[in-house]
C-alpha cells in the first residue's frame, strides 16, 4: 500500500479536523503516545490509556468524537486483553462509539478485522478508517515538515 501525497494529506485532515476535539485513544508506547500528544496538542480533551477497562470507563460516562486504537498492547504484560476487546465492548454498547474509529495497529490484518467486525453493529454515518501508525507518524512528520518550510 503507498500511501503518499492526497492520500497522507487527507487522512491528516480527517484526525486533525475542527470538529475532533474529543479524542480517546488506546496505546501502550510511550513513543506514540507522545506522537498523539503533539498531534493532538490542541484538542480540547485528549485521553490515552493501555487498558480496555479505562477505555471502556472513558467510553460509557464521556463522549468522544474519535477513538484510536492499537491491537497488540504489548507492553502491558499483566493482561492478555487488546484491541478486539474494546471492540467487543463498542458492539455491545454500539450508542458509545465515536463517528470516528481508527485502528492504528501495525498488524494490519487484525486492525481490518477489528474494524470489519465494528462496521457490522455501527451506523453507515461511523468513520472507520484503518492506517498503520507508521504512516501516521510519517504523515505527522511530513506535515510538521511542511509547516516548518511555510514560516522560514
Amino acid at each position: 500500500m503507498n500511501l503518499d501525497g492526497p492520500i497522507l494529506n487527507k487522512f491528516y485532515d480527517e484526525i486533525t479536523s475542527p470538529s475532533v476535539q474529543n479524542v480517546l485513544i488506546l496505546e501502550d508506547s510511550e513513543y506514540r503516545q507522545k506522537v498523539f500528544s503533539e498531534i493532538y496538542k490542541d484538542a480540547e480533551n485528549l485521553y490515552m490509556t493501555d487498558t480496555i477497562e479505562a477505555l471502556a470507563h472513558q467510553l460509557y460516562y464521556e463522549d468522544w468524537d474519535c477513538l484510536m486504537l492499537d491491537y497488540d498492547l504489548s507492553l502491558n504484560q499483566d493482561t492478555e486483553k487488546n484491541g478486539f476487546d474494546a471492540i467487543v465492548w463498542l458492539c455491545d454498547n454500539v450508542d458509545r462509539c465515536p463517528k470516528l474509529v481508527i485502528a492504528h495497529s501495525e498488524i494490519s490484518t487484525k486492525a481490518v478485522e477489528m474494524l470489519d467486525i465494528l462496521g457490522d453493529y455501527v451506523s453507515d454515518d461511523n468513520v472507520l478508517i484503518q492506517i498503520p501508525f507508521s504512516v501516521i507518524d510519517k504523515t505527522y512528520k511530513k506535515m510538521f515538515r511542511r509547516i516548518a518550510e511555510l514560516e522560514e
